[in-house]
């Protein structure tokens, strides 16, 4: 998954990156094809170059060589609301096929069966960020016919990448998984 990843990052680009895979990929994507790919951080690493990979935003490998080290609410204002962000990761427990995100209830909101972290900062990733890419494990129980609550919409969604398939999203159009981008993948009959 985080080679697929990598693959959809350009030289250049400014891309808003959390902890696990989207790391990876990015710092991937930095060491083999886009060495200038601007990484962003929530915790106000701008222009991070770890030279190990972090394990978490306020890992002190993020701030060694960045560009900038600044408070979360500037990442968010300076950034993201003044759409510089080309590219934001985001993953969820629920992703439906229109690209919604739920990281907040399983099960009905009132009463739910599981209640999750919530939004942090995806919600506002994904109405800002230019395009959204999404990395999850596939399962049923993560890609629901809908989610159980809209936590993050879906309309910037630019490409769902799982560890079976990957799948280009466009608007208003649902997202169906093709295992053709993922090395080793084989259809299921």
């Amino acid at each position: 998954m985080a080679v697929v990843a990598a693959r959809e990052l350009a030289d250049g680009e400014v891309v808003f990156v959390g902890i696990g895979l989207p790391n990876l990929a990015c710092n991937l994507a930095r060491r083999t094809h886009a060495p200038r790919l601007v990484l962003i951080y929530e915790s106000g690493a701008v222009g991070a170059t770890p030279s190990r990979l972090p394990v978490s935003i306020g890992d002190p490998a993020l701030v060694t060589g960045s560009l900038m080290v600044c408070g979360m609410a500037d990442v968010f204002q300076l950034f993201l609301q003044n759409g510089r962000i080309e590219v934001g990761f985001l993953g969820g427990a629920q992703v439906d096929r229109h690209g919604n995100i739920n990281t907040t209830v399983i099960g009905p909101y009132a009463r739910p069966k599981v209640r999750l972290p919530g939004s942090g900062g995806a919600a506002e990733i994904a109405i800002h960020a230019h395009r959204i890419l999404i990395i999850s494990k596939l399962s049923p129980r993560a890609f629901p016919e809908r989610v159980d609550f809209v936590t993050s919409p879906g309309q910037r969604v630019a490409k769902v990448i799982t560890d079976k398939a990957c799948s280009s999203a466009m608007r208003r159009a649902a997202i169906s998984c093709s295992p053709d981008c993922i090395p080793g993948s084989r259809r299921r009959k």
